[in-house]
């Protein structure tokens, strides 16, 4: 037996790994190419000819070959410099290659492909699913065709996907993604209305890293091999095999890393990188090849020294008379996942045992905990477990009645997932960064099933990974919330904002979930010495949080929440069951993203107890089922735009630094989505309150729906002084990661006056095309513009929603919801709306009218149409009897009264810190300005 030699090598995930080599020659040509930046000692004296090295300066490397097109304009080569690999334009040149394949007048599916011709696996089953793409004849009828696929495929693959769109006529194709063997292949390609199959294109696989990786890699990365279907050992031994064979390594590259994906470690030479790459990519079985991305949470530490700061994100999210009504969570379990829960703290002690691996529904607080991880709450650097705090913003209420409430939704309860661990080696020592690692369940039934088993039907994620914003996880939500519309997910968007644009993380660039950006939170105790109050307010967006758009253009994050220094319940040293109140400040996305699904909570139990109807508690009015987009859509709907968003404060700046290196904000914009939710905007209370929204569904209608082509009109009376806002959200099918525009069925929403038709204020110019939420506002003044006659009373329009492209599935739910009133201030207001909607049901068109003065009364008026054959059913609903009763008396009331400052909480008492004084660090300056942004910036664990 031969004898390779055994070769030091480190890679990503561990210290010192060694490769093996099947011989000496295949060692030189790793670690002494020019294509390894950092060459191994011995490559003179082991290697017989020595490849020059960057180093010696000698001229330019030789670019790496990486995608190469009929049009040679649009090829792609990689170029090596002294940092590393070049991908600073891939991403466009990727997206112009795949363009050339799917788009124009005369789209070419072989006219970009990898370069490289490495072999692909010759052992494929014929009776195997593999992904699929079917081409469908460009024409004016090609809709007729989904049909006919989806009844070929005969249910085996739960949904198409789109991963483009012809326009019927003379440009683009229209391309679905199936799963497919070799007989459902053929099947296709005899229907009329196909133009070709064939398996997806390897360089299609690489979308996702497309929209991952970094501008310069100075490693080549970790990559995540997805293929249709659980991978067989089998599978496994025959690919590190080929690659045996490809590169002379001779351990094996490929591990498992989840039952559908394989783990390839980063490798330091590019050019075997490159060839690895091609070579998995062209496997029949693999479905998206991507850089490998951990998990991680979005919070920031801030030091307990730090000088009080009176957080009160219940006033700045307008949450404050819900709560003194009582709508407070009230019956209703939270899923929370998170590094761990400290259940002794008393925002969630509770009596009896612990729920681990159990349900216990009658819980004070805490109904289960699954241990995924452990069974502690960890971080990093100081004693503040990340899941202990984002769990009291939420949800936290004292036990002992001797604290304030810290939660938003304090009456909720929490089913917990511990996803944390830490390693026993630096755990709980001080002045040691101990890394907390997060890992999540691969399959999201997993990640959500006990959860759901408790009852839970929202959901707080305050974590993530970087890099592509439509990973597999995030796929995967979507597939789940399509399949299950009660659930909604608030996800936090990421604390890579300094970054620029496009640096949402995953999974929250997710269409169907809620992602949640930062904004300031209020800082009353500066108020009197802070000298940049038009900067560090409410009004802005913290400068570490994530930018959108996504990688195919939508809106994201779809909303802001109070983030920047939040106080909260802090856990102790994990192992320790001691009694404690304490609490510590954290900032980041991930204190605002519980603080929006407080607000989603405060919004359900609204809905669920039929406080919308009249401002009292009627559960005869209750909505028995409620989806996920319609609670999305009445935050965004109650949204207001910030006006600035923090710049990076770096070095000694001053307040006149601050105010130059903000940015004024238009709205939406990518920085803030559709801004702050306020509750107050649509929720009135007590005997004499009046709606300021309506909605569907509602108690009195199911979801509307749409076929494709259909339309479905709203007709409302819009006063002077007053504007028109309309929401609309859906739940969309699941995209492709191969993909890069991820809507599958597009819905348009239009207001239309005569001829004149208004856009959604994110894509003012015309119909919006990429997102599933779209919201449109226009003003009497606007309208009275383009009225045919001169007017000084109502004017009624029409709000259109037309089913533009409904392919996927037969049919298409959406979300619904309209005022005329202003929504644009955050503290309560009894202001009514002065237009009203009516409710269409099932596949129906529906119109409507209304009128109001200033005492409000709500006439809602109903016209069923249905589109396709045009017969109209009109039918009255009738007036809206207004409710003058008292608050029920069987509703349960918070215990402990609210005060101003006690969300989130803070510490009892203030702590009084020299304003010109670091209060942990030697730093000092006279400028309040310098001092905020040196703490909040400057050192490494804020």
């Amino acid at each position: 037996m031969r004898c390779v030699p055994v070769l030091a090598l480190a890679f990503a995930g561990a210290a010192a790994a060694p490769w093996r080599f099947t011989s000496t020659e295949a060692y030189c040509s790793y670690h002494c190419s020019p294509y390894t930046l950092s060459p191994a000692t011995d490559c003179a004296s082991r290697c017989s000819t020595t490849s020059r090295l960057l180093k010696e300066g000698s001229g330019p490397v030789a670019p790496i070959d990486f995608i190469t097109c009929q049009r040679a304009n649009l090829s792609v080569a990689l170029t090596l410099g002294d940092d590393g690999l070049s991908f600073a334009s891939f991403l466009d040149d990727f997206q112009t290659a795949v363009d050339a394949m799917v788009s124009g007048e005369n789209p070419v599916l072989g006219a970009c492909h990898l370069a490289s011709l490495a072999p692909t696996n010759a052992s494929t089953d014929p009776t195997s699913l593999v992904p699929t793409l079917v081409q469908i004849e460009r024409c004016a009828t090609e809709v007729a065709c989904m049909p006919q696929i989806k009844a070929v495929l005969d249910g085996a693959d739960p949904f198409l996907r789109l991963l483009s769109r012809s326009n019927g006529n003379d440009s683009g194709s229209t391309l679905v993604l199936v799963h497919a063997n070799a007989s459902t292949a053929d099947a296709l390609n005899r229907l009329n209305c196909t133009h070709r199959i064939l398996p997806l294109p390897p360089l299609m696989k690489l979308t996702p890293f497309a929209r991952s990786v970094s501008s310069v890699l100075s490693e080549a990365p970790a990559m995540e091999i997805g293929f249709i279907g659980p991978v067989s050992n089998e599978t496994i031994t025959e690919l590190n095999a080929g690659l045996r064979q490809l590169t002379g390594i001779s351990d094996d590259l490929l591990t498992k890393h989840s039952p559908k994906s394989l783990y390839v470690p980063s490798l330091s030479n590019f050019k075997v990188w490159s060839t690895v790459v091609t070579y998995l990519s062209r496997q029949d079985a693999v479905v998206f090849v991507t850089a490998f991305a951990s998990t991680r949470h979005f919070s920031e530490p801030m030091p307990p020294l730090l000088r009080r700061l009176d957080s009160q994100a219940d006033i700045v999210v307008g949450v404050t008379e819900a709560q003194n009504y009582g709508i407070s969570g009230n019956d209703i379990t939270v899923g929370i996942t998170d590094t761990g829960l400290y259940m002794d703290h008393d925002q969630f002690d509770q009596p009896g045992a612990r729920p681990f691996g159990r349900i216990v529904s009658t819980n004070r607080k805490v109904v289960s905990y699954e241990a995924f991880g452990d069974q502690f709450d960890q971080s990093e650097n100081i004693t503040c477990g990340h899941g202990t705090h984002v769990s009291g913003i939420l949800l936290g209420s004292s036990l002992s009645k001797a604290q304030p409430n810290l939660g938003v939704a304090f009456n909720a309860k929490v089913a917990f997932m511990d996803i944390g661990t830490q390693s026993s080696r630096c755990a709980n020592l001080p002045n040691v960064n101990c890394p907390v690692s997060l890992q999540t369940p691969s399959d999201v039934s997993d990640l959500l099933r006990n959860q759901v088993r408790a009852g839970a039907k929202i959901f707080s994620f305050s974590w993530g990974t970087d890099g592509d914003d439509y990973s597999q996880q995030a796929r995967d939500l979507d597939d789940y919330i399509f399949s299950n519309p009660e659930t909604l997910i608030v996800i936090a968007a990421g604390n890579s904002g300094d970054e620029g644009p496009r640096s949402i993380s995953s999974p929250a660039g997710a269409k169907n979930v809620l992602s949640v950006g930062a904004s300031m939170n209020t800082v009353a105790s500066l108020a009197s010495t802070l000298n940049c109050p038009n900067i560090f307010n409410p009004n802005s967006v913290a400068s570490f949080s994530s930018i959108g758009p996504t990688s195919d253009g939508r809106m994201k994050p779809d909303l802001v929440a109070p983030g920047q220094v939040i106080t909260s319940s802090q856990s102790l040293a994990a192992g320790l069951t001691t009694k404690t109140t304490q609490v510590c400040p954290l900032q980041g996305t991930s204190q605002a993203t519980p603080v929006a699904a407080g607000v989603a909570v405060l919004i359900y139990e609204w809905l669920r107890d039929g406080w919308w109807k009249a401002g009292t508690r009627d559960v005869s009015n209750g909505l028995k089922t409620i989806p996920a987009s319609l609670i999305k859509a009445l935050m965004i709907h109650s949204a207001t735009g910030l006006k600035n968003r923090i710049g990076p404060l770096r070095g000694l700046v001053t307040c006149s630094f601050v105010q130059q290196t903000a940015t004024s904000l238009s709205y939406p914009d990518f920085n803030q989505g559709y801004g702050l939710p306020q509750l107050s905007n649509i929720a009135s209370f007590g005997p004499s309150a009046v709606p300021k929204v309506f909605f569907l569904p509602n108690s009195t209608t199911s979801a509307p729906t749409l076929r494709h082509g259909g339309l479905h009109t709203y007709s409302f009376t819009v006063l002077p002084g007053q504007s028109l806002r309309v929401t609309l959200v859906w739940t969309d099918p699941p995209g492709s990661m191969a993909a890069t525009t991820q809507l599958q069925n597009n819905l348009d929403l239009s207001v239309v006056l005569g001829t004149t038709i208004f856009y959604p204020i994110a894509s003012p110019n015309g119909p919006d095309t990429v997102n599933n939420v779209e919201v449109v506002d226009v003003s009497y003044a606007a309208l009275a513009k383009v009225a045919s006659s001169s007017t000084s009373g109502g004017i009624v329009v029409e709000a259109r929603i037309a089913g533009t492209s409904v392919l996927v599935t037969n049919t298409q739910a959406y979300s619904l919801v309209a005022s005329s009133s202003a929504v644009a201030s955050s503290t309560p207001s009894g202001t009514a709306p002065t237009s009203g909607a009516t409710s269409p049901n099932g596949d129906n068109q529906p119109s409507s009218s209304s009128s109001s003065s200033s005492g409000f009364e709500w006439k809602t008026w109903m016209t069923i149409a249905v589109a396709v054959v045009g017969v109209v059913i009109v039918g009255l609903l009738g007036a809206l009897l207004r409710r003058r009763k008292a608050p029920a008396s069987g509703f349960v009331q918070t215990v402990t009264p609210r005060q101003m400052a006690r969300y989130p909480a803070v510490v009892a008492a203030p702590v009084h810190v020299q304003p010109e004084r670091c209060p942990f660090c030697p730093f000092v300056t006279p400028d309040p300005a310098v001092l905020v942004s040196h703490v909040q910036h400057l050192h490494p664990e804020v």
